[in-house]
Formats: C-alpha cells, sequence, structure tokens
C-alpha cells in the first residue's frame, strides 16, 4: 500500500518540465492548486490523464503554454474555481465531464483557435460561450473571462 501525499507538494514545480503526459495525477488528492504551465502537453486522455475530478480539494488548475487541441476527455474536479489554458492550440473544447464548470469565475483561454471571433455576436468571448455551449457546459458563476 501506498502512503498518502503530503499535502505541502508545492505545485510550481510541474512547470516547465517538458511533461508530455498527465497520468498519475489524481495520486496528488489534497493539492487546492495545479500548475502544469510550459510543459508538452498534448492530450488530457492520454495515459489515464485529465481526470481531475479525482481531486476534490482542487480550486485552481493551469495548462497555460502546453500543445493542447483540445480540453477532449477531460474531467472537471467539482469546485474548481479557476481555470486557465491560454497559449495552445484549442479549436474546439470537445467533451468534457465533471461538476467544476458549474463553480469556475475565472477562465483563462487567451492566444487559442477557440478564441477566434466566429463571425456571430460577442467577438472572441462569445465565440468561447458558443465553444462551451457545444460541448453542453454552463457557467453560470463566470466572473471573468480572458480571451486575450
Amino acid at each position: 500500500a501506498q502512503s498518502a501525499v503530503d499535502c505541502r507538494f508545492e505545485t510550481s514545480l510541474l512547470r516547465g518540465l517538458g511533461l508530455t503526459r498527465l497520468g498519475q495525477l489524481e495520486r496528488l488528492l489534497c493539492l487546492r492548486e495545479l500548475d502544469l504551465s510550459d510543459n508538452e502537453v498534448t492530450s488530457l486522455v492520454e495515459a489515464g490523464g485529465g481526470d481531475f475530478s479525482r481531486m476534490p480539494f482542487l480550486k485552481r488548475l493551469v495548462l497555460d503554454g502546453n500543445r493542447l487541441q483540445s480540453l477532449h476527455g477531460m474531467s472537471w474536479p467539482t469546485g474548481l474555481a479557476h481555470f486557465s489554458a491560454a497559449r495552445n492550440d484549442i479549436l474546439k473544447i470537445g467533451h468534457v465531464s465533471g461538476g467544476g464548470t458549474g463553480t469556475v469565475t475565472y477562465l483563462g483561454l487567451g492566444a487559442n483557435p477557440v478564441c477566434a471571433s466566429d463571425g456571430d455576436e460577442g467577438g472572441a468571448e462569445g465565440a468561447v460561450r458558443r465553444a462551451f455551449d457545444r460541448a453542453g457546459l454552463k457557467l453560470p458563476m463566470l466572473s471573468t473571462l480572458s480571451t486575450t
């Protein structure tokens, strides 16, 4: 049997390490913040990654500066307040699950193709909201949507 994970783990230690997969992160159960910025992650489902729903205390998740093309396969943790995946290659949201989108107050997707205005009302912000709607996700608590 494996011992419990130390909850004092410094999340910024995972920034810029060249990580390509997110497998086994759910073992870090007690994290409140997880910053995986500036890595080489291309998929949230490869090697069992992306199931953040197993991290019940996670409030802040940052995936900025990776190589994601969608959020497909991600399971949002219930209670997530801050999500950012800026500076990726996200073209669409894709199929995601979990209850976390209902509590998100900050969403950062700047410098992603999904933020390109689709000609409909609302510019970049409208395009992102429509992408989340197409994925069946609601953002009722959202107060800040960063698309730049």
